[in-house]
């Protein structure tokens, strides 16, 4: 999860953070040009995101994470390549085509990280690893690529950057073999949560028919809507014992008694 996070991050603070500041320092475009590019790319990556977990729910979030990934690592660098020296137009269009890598690897990992872990885990595992994972790559995203700039003198290699931290989550992509969310198709609906269920069931089998059988032999509280629906606390007038109206027909199942009326029916001990 760690390494799917630093892949995560570090792809999206660079496109969404960093290229803006790259094309306003190294490209000398106007600032205020390079903001409305800037947010109508994030609103273009905000229409694509359902497309891509369409994508997550029919191939799978592994498969949709990985081609995220080798998108972003195959692409930064030609793509800053362009940003310098070819107008703003030709920039944003290259800004785009790289950003369109950030919604694959952010819907393949939506539905990833809570499908590596149990249940008994899986909030504080999410927590840690994803939190960590931003701070590292994410947070510190925009300084470290101005920090190789600085001290490369080359103006692209920030590209250097995504492309570890890509590999990084690649190399974490390959030890998962088969795990996570393996999309909407699997046996007609997703297969991580039959198996959450069959897990549930599995450690509370003994629990749930213990109380099964605590219930049915009396010793188990029953619930206080179920007694008073039942006739058992006080304002509710039924039993074996109270003259029943003639709209009501009594049967017998079990030894209780069951009142059926308008289509419903009362039990009454």
């Amino acid at each position: 999860m760690f390494g799917v996070g630093i892949a995560l991050n570090a792809a999206g603070y660079m496109t969404l953070t960093y290229i803006g500041i790259h094309l306003v320092r190294e490209g000398g475009y106007n600032r205020t040009s390079v903001a409305w590019t800037t947010a109508l790319v994030v609103s273009l990556i905000a229409v694509v995101l359902p497309a891509a977990g369409a994508l997550v729910d029919k191939w799978g979030s592994t498969r949709v994470g990985v081609v995220g990934m080798i998108y972003s690592a195959v692409l930064v660098y030609p793509a800053m390549l362009f940003m310098e020296g070819n107008g703003l137009l030709v920039a944003g269009i290259a800004f785009f085509v790289l950003a369109m890598g950030v919604p694959l690897v952010q819907a393949s990992a939506a539905p990833l990280f809570p499908a590596l872990l149990d249940s008994r885990v899986r909030l504080t595992g999410v927590a840690l690893g994803f939190n960590l994972s931003t701070i590292l790559a994410g947070g510190t995203a925009a300084y470290i690529a101005t920090w190789l700039i600085d001290v490369t003198g080359d103006s692209l290699s920030p590209a250097y950057f995504l492309i570890t931290a890509s590999i990084i989550g690649l190399a974490t992509m390959a030890t998962l073999r088969g795990s996570g969310y393996g999309g909407a198709g699997t046996f007609g609906c997703c297969s991580y949560f039959r198996a959450q269920s069959r897990e549930f069931l599995t450690r509370h089998r003994r629990r749930l028919i213990g109380s099964g059988l605590r219930r049915q032999a009396g010793t188990f509280p029953p619930h206080p809507d179920r007694l008073r629906r039942h006739g058992r606390l006080p304002g509710v007038v039924t039993g074996p014992d109270v003259p029943r109206p003639a709209n009501r027909t009594p049967s017998t199942m079990s030894g209780t008694f069951i009142y059926q009326r308008h289509g419903r029916s009362l039990m009454a001990a």
